[in-house]
């Protein structure tokens, strides 16, 4: 399973973990499980002595055998060209691959220009592709129809980005497949995930880190490429050959995370690099998240949002679906930014977080909690 446990009790839902724990379990910190049982029988320690590119290989047939129909979810950076290539590269049909973009006006950010590369360029024409934008109209009525209470913010269902304001779809992207696509048996296939490694004064491990995953907790037709129980050895590989690169190169792991060392760190852990006609777009997409991130972390959504930090927001491609919403979808927005509020004024949760460590002091925003990380798992 994917999702916070106390003491038994499971949630996907961040903020239900944190109100369960702050009536509950006050003194309990909310254990983040990341497929414990599954990978605690794993030898991580090993480094597997197949290739990378065979385990992904071994990956993408895995799927192939397991499900009627694939859809794979592309943006067009390392992750996604790296699963699309695996798939192209041993003839396995893709039943769909489908593209969220920008709208037009909205620059230096995923653009049409990746719909059309894949029209141009991909060799099976029986596969399916579609592509919509970030703010449809359908998005916004189906969000309209589920945000009717504010406390959807800690309803434990999937489908909803409702605990992640930090990528700017919170009230505007829906992923539809369950609406889209009437199949028992498909699967939507990502691009997660790149491994987080951390050093320790015995040694190597690596954890995962409950903000990369909150969008696919609770969604059962999600397959995560590089990282799942059912071929664990091709997240040990890929954690193998970068602990390896920082071993012989006597590289610090923060050197790594560093945007201008992106693409070095993708190639390390057996990223392919984008298409030409698609260069750049991974690091724009992570340039344009930072920006966006640090934008929305001052703000307490709980509160008027001023002028200037709206031209902040309005100035950032990744935040403007969110003004957007603000001024196109009164009502949802309203309910949205009350529910923040119901929570920010709970002392008993706000005290609970910072007890516990997830947040710094009692005015930070609890939207922008501190992570919360799987239990390591050793490397070396």
């Amino acid at each position: 399973m994917i999702g916070y446990n106390l003491h038994g009790v499971k949630f996907s839902n961040p903020f239900a973990a944190f109100l369960h724990g702050s009536i509950h379990d006050p003194h309990t910190f909310p254990k983040f499980d990341f497929y414990d049982h599954e990978f605690s029988a794993v030898d991580w320690t090993r480094e597997p002595t197949e290739s990378f590119e065979t385990l992904c290989d071994q990956r993408a047939h895995q799927l192939r055998n397991k499900y009627d129909k694939i859809i794979l979810a592309f943006s067009g950076g390392t992750d996604s060209i790296t699963v699309y290539n695996t798939f192209v590269r041993n003839r396995i049909h893709i039943d769909e691959i489908t593209v969220v973009y920008s709208a037009p006006d909205q620059e230096h950010w995923l653009t049409p220009a990746i719909v059309s590369w894949l029209l141009e360029n991909h060799p099976d024409k029986t596969t399916k592709i579609s592509a919509k934008t970030y703010t449809t109209e359908k998005d916004i009525i189906r969000y309209q129809q589920q945000i009717q209470h504010e406390d959807f913010l800690v309803s434990d269902r999937g489908g909803l980005r409702h605990q992640d304001m930090k990528f700017c779809r919170p009230v505007l992207h829906l992923d539809n497949y369950n609406q889209d696509h009437h199949y028992d048996n498909y699967c939507i296939v990502t691009g997660h995930e790149k491994p987080h490694l951390i050093k320790q004064p015995d040694g190597y491990y690596f954890v995962f880190v409950d903000h990369v995953f909150n969008q696919v907790m609770l969604r059962k037709e999600i397959e995560m490429f590089f990282v799942s129980p059912d071929l664990p050895n091709l997240h040990a590989k890929q954690c193998h050959m970068m602990l390896g690169y920082c071993i012989t190169t006597n590289t610090d792991l923060g050197t790594l995370d560093k945007l201008e060392n992106y693409y070095l760190k993708c190639a390390i852990q057996g990223r392919d690099p984008e298409p030409l006609a698609l260069q750049g777009v991974s690091r724009m997409e992570k340039h344009l998240t930072r920006q966006h991130k640090k934008i929305v972390s001052t703000i307490d959504f709980s509160q008027n949002i001023s002028l200037s930090t709206l031209s902040q927001m309005l100035s950032n491609p990744q935040s403007r679906p969110l003004v957007s919403a603000m001024q196109h979808n009164t009502n949802t927005i309203k309910t949205y930014l009350s529910g923040w509020h119901t929570l920010q004024s709970d002392q008993n949760l706000v005290s609970y977080m910072r007890r516990m460590g997830l947040l710094s002091t009692e005015q930070q925003s609890i939207q922008n909690y501190h992570a919360v990380c799987s239990k390591p798992h050793k490397l070396s």
